[in-house]
């Protein structure tokens, strides 16, 4: 596996009608593999990466010289404050 990016997006909000809804919030980070990778083994780390850090495939492209690029997103759950207006002791 070649490179790695994380950006994260920030909430969005529409007007629905009067009300308002936040559009959920995904990370995305780009893989990026050579030609002379085994799919296999790309498989393998793919599957690996979904089942232990929860994220899923959003998109893959195949380049004319064999290298594969692929999105994988999850999506981003708010923290919020165990005690409101405290500090946790």
């Amino acid at each position: 596996m070649t490179r790695y990016d994380s950006p994260l997006r920030t909430p969005q909000t529409r007007s629905l009608r009067g009300r308002q809804r936040t559009e959920t919030v995904f990370e995305y980070r780009t893989v990026v593999v050579g030609p002379q990778e085994p799919v296999g083994a790309v498989r393998a780390y793919l599957v690996s990466e979904a089942e232990q850090n929860r994220w899923e495939l959003a998109k893959t492209i195949l380049y004319q010289g064999g290298a594969r690029k692929f999105w994988l997103r999850r999506k981003v759950v708010p923290v919020s404050s165990l005690v409101a207006g405290g500090s946790v002791r």
